[in-house]
């Protein structure tokens, strides 16, 4: 869905649906940053507020707004599309002068450009608020030394989690398919998740976690429609049982779990009684 303009249709019928009384789980700002990495980001801004993430982000429209700020960027950073998914649209940047031929490159609207100079529209003769290069991204600080990240998958009650290797000559662990279902968790990751997970109040997640040996980084999360090997293929799930993560050693199944979580959620919620 190139410009997600169909997702654009599906979230005004949500959104009608919750005016007429609907309860949208989970709630409309969740699905709507599905897939919006710039409103995912403000949402933890506001969200996760009182948990230290570990990134930070900031997030412009247009090459124009980026232009104006980048004195203030620190380098080395990252790039991100607002739309995408493994990795598409997620890059390094080292400088200042890769940041903005990458962004001006990556961000014009040719359509637009195209017609302007079939036009003869000349530049002077454009309002100040005009720009060629309108689309959203998002640059956030960038992790050194990672050799990979942990995917993390709350149903409920229960945790799962694979580790990803990042690419050969990549600094990007996402869609490289390097993935491992018996990771050495570091210690305190569940701990992490969860405090994200009660923080959102969704029925399941998905969490894209890094960990540098010393503090953890969420690099990203959804709420929804996300990639679910980790509980498909994971022999194990964790719970948190008497302040202390068990291990459970047997395999999930992904309709049924969809189903427990969604349960839980509701009961938690009041929306109907046990």
């Amino acid at each position: 869905d190139p410009g997600s303009i169909y997702k654009g249709f599906f979230e005004d019928v949500l959104y009608a649906l919750q005016r007429k009384g609907a309860i949208l789980i989970p709630e409309w700002r969740y699905m709507r940053a599905h897939h919006n990495k710039a409103l995912m980001e403000m949402i933890r801004d506001i969200d996760l507020a009182g948990i230290d993430t570990g990134i930070h982000s900031r997030i412009f429209g247009c090459k124009e707004e980026f232009v104006d700020a980048i004195d203030g960027v620190e380098f080395p950073c990252v790039y991100k599309s607002a739309e995408g998914a493994g990795s598409k649209g997620v890059a390094l940047f080292k400088t200042k002068e890769q940041a903005l031929r990458f962004v001006e490159h990556e961000n014009i609207n040719r359509v637009i450009t195209i017609k302007e100079k079939i036009h003869k529209i000349k530049e002077e003769e454009l309002s100040s608020l005009h720009s060629n290069y309108r689309r959203k991204f998002v640059i956030q600080n960038y992790v050194p030394g990672l050799s990979g990240d942990f995917k993390v998958l709350v149903f409920g009650d229960k945790y799962y989690a694979l580790s990803r290797q990042n690419r050969d000559n990549d600094f990007r662990a996402s869609g490289g398919g390097r993935l491992n279902y018996e990771p050495d968790l570091p210690l305190g990751i569940f701990d992490f998740a969860k405090s994200i997970f009660d923080a959102l109040n969704v029925p399941i997640l998905s969490l894209d976690i890094a960990y540098d040996g010393q503090r953890f980084y969420l690099i990203e999360f959804q709420c929804l429609h996300f990639g679910t090997a980790a509980l498909e293929y994971s022999t194990h799930y964790h719970t948190l049982e008497n302040n202390r993560w068990t291990r459970h050693e047997e395999t999930s199944d992904l309709e049924k779990e969809i189903v427990l979580a969604l349960k839980k959620y509701i009961v938690k919620n009041a929306y109907l009684d046990e």
